[in-house]
């Protein structure tokens, strides 16, 4: 969602957000965006726009309920749509050039529009020439790279800030139309070398765009994976071709082929972790590594493609219908998928950690996934010993080897060298043998020493009453372990004997060899 003066501006062709890239736990609603539908497109009218939908006319409060930044609509007359206040819009990407009458407008229909309604196409608008090059308009590379020669440069003389995106682009099928047959990476090779030879300069893309769907996989998890899969591959293209720092947009996405509708929403919110993660080393350097600068879900509403056909791709839609379809007496009701859509966060505040539900429970900028203090709000995430647990939470700030003092206490380490259970900050006796017998300042003792002092003496044997359990009996206390002085399991007459043996009296060292 644009907020004015906090915009997205031009320079140098790319885009720049006001405050800087957006840090951890700052929204970046303007990133999401969504595709709304038309219903009558056969004629490249839109008789349904963005404001149709119910928090998106002017006066509607709470305004922009989804969280969108901008929408595209397959047409070019809507634009931006705002409140009532002006002060908070969602920006509009207009498309020319392509099929049929209404979306193919001459420069000279663009500029008069633009006169009569400047307010809606500020500088910086980008503008799609086409939509799914040769796939939907049938336009053969060279005418293609034609067309979009003479758009880019009338787009730019009507308005110098304005930036040009190619048509999109199939990044998951092959293509084989009249116009062409091979690969996406053939297609745009060919535009690419078709407008060199034409123009003799390189083809002039501003901002990047493709349709990156996902065809149905066994798992959610595979189709992620392919999706990412698909960025990557598209961001080494460009860089192959030197545009690596330049913005990639999707304007549509999606899983066309049916799936239930809990699979979508689990699609929709593990695809907003794919395309918010960054540090690729292919990703745009501008824009702290990652694939994609921009993207548009497929789609916001139901529709029709023409009046009297039939509701497509009702899995994939935010809203219902321009029908009442479930007899309310409103349209376009949002939809499970929708809510989805508005209630996540519009970060990834784990950005290098997967965590799709984004949970944070402390309720700061960073999820429970990557909060290195989870239950305690620390927006700095400081960490002066460097360990995994921020400073606010952490026992030991400055012990890297520990997250609370523990028996020893900070600096010190709870280690216990000779494995007697006592530990080496508290062992008067560091190098005892293997499986002694130990007071509780760890030095040998006899095994009736049940209280651990050194002696063993009257307090002993009260203790060693306690665990009597009689012949073949094991004792029911897990404490009474050493008061089986012969080692099978039960406290009876043979263990006094043996305890006997072992009496020193109080304060007397025992004699941690008086059982044989």
């Amino acid at each position: 969602m644009m907020t004015i003066g906090r915009a997205l501006f031009l320079a140098a062709g790319l885009w720049v957000y006001a405050a800087g890239t957006s840090p951890a736990g700052e929204p970046e609603h303007w990133r999401f965006g969504v595709g709304v539908a038309t219903q009558n497109m056969i004629d490249g009218q839109a008789t349904t726009n963005l404001e149709d939908f119910d928090s998106y006319r002017p006066t509607d409060e709470p305004w922009n309920a989804l969280g969108l930044g901008w929408y595209f609509n397959w047409n070019w007359q809507q634009g931006i749509v705002c409140d009532a206040s002006g002060s908070r819009c969602v920006e509009y990407m207009p498309l020319v050039g392509g099929w049929g009458p209404g979306v193919h407008p001459t420069l000279s229909q663009i500029a008069d529009h633009l006169n009569a309604n400047p307010g809606l196409y500020p500088d910086g608008t980008t503008w799609l020439i086409g939509n799914e090059i040769i796939w939907d308009d049938r336009r053969t590379p060279l005418q293609y790279a034609q067309d979009y020669h003479t758009f880019y440069y009338g787009l730019k003389a009507i308005n110098p800030t304005f930036k040009v995106a190619n048509g999109s682009v199939i990044t998951s099928v092959h293509y084989n139309r009249t116009g062409f047959t091979g690969t996406p990476y053939e297609l745009l090779d060919a535009i690419w070398d078709a407008y060199l030879n034409e123009y003799g300069e390189t083809w002039p893309v501003d901002v990047w765009n493709i349709h990156p769907y996902v065809w149905t996989k066994a798992t959610v998890q595979e189709e992620l994976d392919d999706l990412a899969n698909q960025l990557s591959t598209f961001r080494d293209w460009m860089a192959a071709k030197g545009q690596q720092n330049k913005p990639l947009i999707i304007t549509e996405y999606g899983l066309l082929n049916d799936h239930d509708p809990q699979w979508m929403i689990d699609f929709l919110l593990g695809s907003f972790e794919v395309l918010l993660s960054g540090g690729h080393a292919n990703g745009m350097t501008d824009d702290q590594g990652r694939w994609v600068q921009r993207w548009a879900w497929f789609v916001n509403n139901m529709h029709v493609w023409e009046a009297g056909g039939a509701i497509q791709w009702e899995h994939c839609a935010l809203h219902d219908a321009e029908v009442d379809l479930d007899g309310d007496g409103e349209v376009f009701d949002i939809r499970a998928l929708g809510q989805a859509y508005a209630d996540h966060p519009k970060f990834d505040n784990c950005p290098a950690t997967w965590n799709p539900l984004q949970g944070n429970a402390d309720g700061d900028e960073y999820g429970d996934a990557c909060d290195n203090c989870p239950l305690v709000p620390n927006t700095n995430q400081s960490n002066a010993d460097g360990d995994n647990w921020g400073d606010v939470c952490d026992g030991c700030p400055d012990d890297p080897l520990k997250a609370a003092p523990g028996f020893c206490g900070c600096g010190v380490p709870d280690s216990d060298a000779d494995g007697d259970a006592v530990m080496d900050c508290a062992d008067e006796c560091p190098n005892t043998p293997p499986g002694s017998h130990v007071t509780l300042s760890g030095c040998p003792t006899a095994r009736p020493d049940l209280d651990r002092d050194g002696d063993v003496d009257q307090v002993d044997f009260g203790l060693f009453q306690a665990c009597m359990s009689g012949p073949g009996i094991p004792s029911a206390d897990t404490g009474c372990e050493r008061a089986s002085l012969d080692t099978d399991n039960d406290v009876d007459s043979a263990d006094i004997v043996l305890f006997s043996g072992c009496i020193s009296g109080p304060s007397v060292a025992s004699d941690p060899e008086c059982i044989k």
